[in-house]
């Protein structure tokens, strides 16, 4: 590292790890991935739930490192949250950033990899999903 370097402040997770490494006794700052939840309890005002996990969860095409990435809904109100959500995903266009459409395609094959991963385990453990899969190269349509 450069003599004139006092302080290191990065966001992100492989290269902040390398970065980290190579840092020695120089002290770091690092924003690094993380599960960002939005938990629902019954009192909720559902309509601007719904609409905050779309944006939340979808926009960027859910690459942003603070995207929703899980939601906890109290047992009472989950069918009728996912019933508010549902027709706010089919609402999401999905195409080339060209087209101004809500879902792009995520920046590599490993991202895309990695989320169809996700999708195949979470079948696997059971979960149902209100849409089918459907994946195009680095393109995949959203899934609720």
């Amino acid at each position: 590292m450069h003599p004139g370097i006092d302080c290191i402040s990065f966001t992100g997770g492989d290269t902040g790890i390398a970065i980290s490494k190579k840092a020695g006794m120089i002290p770091l700052q690092m924003e690094l991935g993380g599960k960002d939840a939005c938990i629902v309890l019954e009192d909720a005002d559902l309509d601007l739930v719904a609409a905050n996990i779309v944006k939340g969860g979808f926009s960027y095409s859910g690459q942003r490192c603070t995207a929703v990435k899980v939601v906890l809904v109290i047992e009472s109100v989950a069918d009728v949250l996912v019933d508010k959500v549902k027709p706010k995903v089919a609402k999401l266009t999905v195409g080339p950033p060209e087209e101004d459409c809500d879902i792009t395609p995520v920046v590599s094959e490993s991202s895309a990899n990695f989320i169809e991963g996700l999708v195949i385990d979470a079948k696997q453990k059971g979960a149902t999903f209100c849409q089918e899969y459907k994946r195009e190269g680095n393109l995949i349509w959203p899934l609720l």
